[in-house]
């Protein structure tokens, strides 16, 4: 099984380089136009996947662990929660802060490089602890559907900012590695911790991580039917939510 994780971890890596680098290499202030407004099938596909995942794969996970060692329900709930609220503090500091600060700045890039990483890293997490084949490809998908897009967006900032090309490598590559990093950390925690009470912690944790992240595509999604008159976008986030809801059956 290790080789699963060894190839998510590459693949994921090689797939926010080339998103990234564009940005990078191109090293201009690009006008979004419209392309800002979009929103890929690519990311409405993972945001359905990261909302399943998050509810019917990983959170029973933990709650089960947890019934086994007598945990009350409630504390995978809080767990879910505060992870969820963490995540979402984080983003409205970014928020924020980029409306009070010029957007190509080191401050919003370093910023931007923290929340985003945080969240690769857990998302990364989620992945290495998994044991289920089908679980694991499920998450790739939607790990690598969401990483290219953070990678160009942080990309682009760490492009516009007024420090050495090399600086600006190093930022950008301690973003690749958080989530090859969490794949790595969550496949051998489940070797090397005895403790029966991590690894659902873990699982917790890591479907809050999931959960925000398909409810913020979501209601980007909403915003953007409301917008362009577009059922499409919330369409597809509805058909990879059942998608993934009916695999939850076959394990």
């Amino acid at each position: 099984m290790h080789y699963i994780y060894i190839l998510s971890s590459l693949a994921i890596l090689l797939l926010g380089l080339i998103s990234g680098s564009y940005p990078l290499l191109r090293a201009r202030k690009y006008a979004t136009g419209d392309n800002s407004e979009q929103m890929p099938i690519s990311e409405c596909f993972s945001a359905g996947i990261f909302l399943s995942l998050g509810i019917f794969h990983m959170l029973p996970d933990s709650i089960n662990d947890f019934r086994i060692v007598h945990v009350s329900l409630m504390y995978p709930l809080v767990l879910v929660a505060l992870s969820c609220v963490i995540i979402f503090l984080l983003n409205i500091v970014l928020k924020f802060i980029n409306k009070g600060v010029n957007n190509y700045s080191l401050t919003i890039a370093l910023i931007s490089l923290l929340i985003l990483s945080i969240h690769s890293f857990f998302a990364g997490v989620s992945l290495g602890i998994s044991v289920d084949q089908s679980q694991i490809w499920f998450m790739f998908f939607a790990i690598a559907s969401h990483k290219w897009a953070a990678s160009f967006t942080l990309g682009y900032q760490i492009a516009n900012t007024n420090v050495k090309n090399k600086t600006k490598w190093i930022l950008f590559i301690l973003f690749l590695i958080s989530t090859p990093i969490g794949i790595l950390f969550g496949d051998e925690l489940k070797y090397i911790i005895n403790n029966p009470y991590l690894l659902p912690t873990f699982h917790a944790i890591a479907s809050g991580t999931f959960i925000y992240l398909g409810l913020d595509h979501l209601i980007a999604s909403l915003h953007y039917m409301k917008k362009h008159k577009s059922f499409k976008s919330l369409l597809v986030i509805i058909l990879s939510f059942i998608f993934i809801y009916l695999t939850s059956f076959l394990e």
